[in-house]
């Protein structure tokens, strides 16, 4: 599964987050982000930050879960 996001600025296929209640964990009284959830952002910041910035507003996405 993959989500697909469009917008003006390109498109970009992003793998499934974890769900909320997997996005943290606890250690001790801490919340830290989970081992998934960094997984999920090493891949994906690297896709988003391929997209062209945006020159203008408003802007039109669409997001589209395969």
């Amino acid at each position: 599964m993959s989500i697909v996001y469009e917008c003006g600025a390109g498109t970009v296929r992003l793998p499934i987050p974890p769900s909320v209640n997997n996005l943290f964990v606890s250690v001790g009284r801490k919340r830290v982000t989970s081992p998934k959830y960094r997984v999920w952002q090493d891949v994906a910041i690297p896709l988003l930050r391929t997209m062209r910035r945006v020159k203008s507003y408003p802007v039109r996405a669409e997001i589209v879960v395969e």
